[in-house]
């Protein structure tokens, strides 16, 4: 979108050529995130926690997803929770 919100508010499509901009022109690019790589388990839990204080995920989504414990009234990491959740989905040594 080039000029979000001004009266000449042009939409623009993800993929574009010859786009002209002016001075003082604005252009706004929205994407979708990404589904990540790997095991959401594995996640570091300082990393789930930015990702809570950011914004980018929940509370309830860091417990269930990333089974991080945080705590709900400080946003301060739980360790000894974190691994309680942790271990409680690691499959027992064989």
């Amino acid at each position: 979108m080039r000029n979000q919100g001004r009266g000449d508010e042009e939409p623009w499509q993800s993929k574009f050529t010859n786009g002209r901009m002016h001075a003082g022109d604005t252009v706004q690019i929205v994407v979708p995130s990404s589904g990540g790589y790997g095991d959401p388990a594995e996640r570091e839990p300082e990393l789930v926690l930015a990702d809570v204080l950011d914004g980018f995920t929940s509370l309830e989504q860091a417990r269930e997803t990333y089974l991080v414990a945080i705590d709900p009234a400080t946003l301060e990491l739980d360790p000894g929770a974190t691994e309680q959740l942790r271990s409680a989905k690691r499959p027992a040594p064989s």
